[in-house]
């Protein structure tokens, strides 16, 4: 936070994109779940909150994942810290209501991005991810209509088949990926 606000005395966005993701087999007991408070606190917390609210405008973007709204049971960690963060982020833009301070939810795909994109290709997977340009792009749409969740490409099907079938679109998107 220091050297934030050292070398951008005039903050007033906080782009919240950080993330750590493994492949975890929690059949295999304690030894799995080792690394695991660095996964969270990496996932879940860096806000500059009480500097952005100092502000006269000022806005929180946190960038989640599609698999906060369906986890994938091979990235368990992970799936839940975004499942958190999304829970956070609502929270977050509720007790923020009538301040200086915009909350955004941007829900993407899998981007394009070095995230887990080795372990992909070693798995011989090839998941359909988009840009980085177009989750910006949906992002900057939803920004410009102050529209506060941003699902984008197949995640807006996700969000509606988590409310209308959860159990078949957990499956469905789990066949998909090899524990």
């Amino acid at each position: 936070m220091a050297w934030a606000l050292r070398e951008h005395p005039n903050l007033n966005v906080l782009i919240n994109n950080a993330g750590i993701q493994r492949r975890i087999d929690l059949r295999a007991g304690e030894e799995a779940l080792t690394g695991g408070d660095a996964e969270i606190s990496t996932n879940l917390t860096a806000v500059l909150l009480p500097v952005l609210q100092s502000r006269p405008a000022a806005a929180v973007v946190n960038v989640g994942s599609g698999l906060g709204i369906v986890p994938v049971a091979a990235i368990p960690v992970y799936s839940a810290t975004k499942a958190a963060l999304h829970a956070y982020t609502r929270c977050l833009r509720h007790q923020l209501r009538g301040t200086s301070v915009r909350v955004f939810d941007v829900l993407p795909p899998a981007v394009d991005t070095e995230l887990d994109q080795g372990a992909r290709a070693a798995r011989g997977e090839t998941a359909r991810t988009v840009s980085p340009e177009a989750v910006a792009e949906a992002f900057w749409q939803a920004w410009c209509r102050d529209q506060p969740v941003v699902a984008v490409g197949m995640v807006k099907v996700l969000l509606c088949m988590s409310r209308l079938a959860p159990d078949f679109i957990f499956t469905k998107l789990n066949s998909l990926v090899k524990l």
